[in-house]
């Protein structure tokens, strides 16, 4: 062999080994994109998933408007420290004002409505019922329900029934 044949050899099996070199950084780019890929649908997953419980929370009265949703959570990406990592401990942000909630009273304004509060309660209660316990004329008793609907005291929960609204 001359020198040119060793030569032309060793460039040969440089690029070879150039060549499995790459092959193999690229399977492991693969399977670290694949790894990512995973993790971030499982992610979505999972916030699908705390979403519908917050939402399920808040229709219940369970978790206040003002706290933490699952987006803003921080999320811990693997690096190469090989500590273990551990789960970020997710702390509800909750308002002072939501902590204690007391029920104000309902006040009423006119005499009409003072003698219409007392026999509205958390029940529905139908007009006509309002009207021969009131002893008032029901133009009156309708009246004073609309009026005391529009300033939020009472609610027509249909069928011409009426409950108080408590104010929290």
């Amino acid at each position: 062999m001359n020198v040119h044949d060793k030569v032309a050899l060793r460039q040969l099996a440089l690029r070879n080994a150039l060549v499995s070199k790459k092959t193999k950084i690229e399977a492991r780019r693969e399977r670290i994109l694949a790894d990512v890929n995973k993790m971030v649908s499982e992610r979505r997953a999972l916030d699908t998933k705390l979403a519908m419980l917050d939402e399920l929370l808040r229709s219940r009265g369970g978790i206040p408007t003002g706290a933490v949703r699952p987006s803003e959570v921080p999320v811990s990406i693997p690096g190469p420290s090989p500590a273990p990592l551990a789960a970020p401990a997710v702390e509800l942000a909750i308002p002072e004002k939501h902590k204690k909630r007391v029920a104000r009273a309902v006040i009423a304004d006119s005499p009409e409505e003072a003698i219409l509060l007392p026999l509205l309660g958390s029940e529905p209660t139908h007009i006509d019922a309002l009207v021969k316990a009131s002893k008032m004329e029901v133009a009156a008793v309708g009246s004073t329900l609309i009026l005391m609907e529009m300033k939020g005291k009472v609610k027509n929960v249909g069928g011409n029934q009426y409950m108080k609204v408590r104010e929290w």
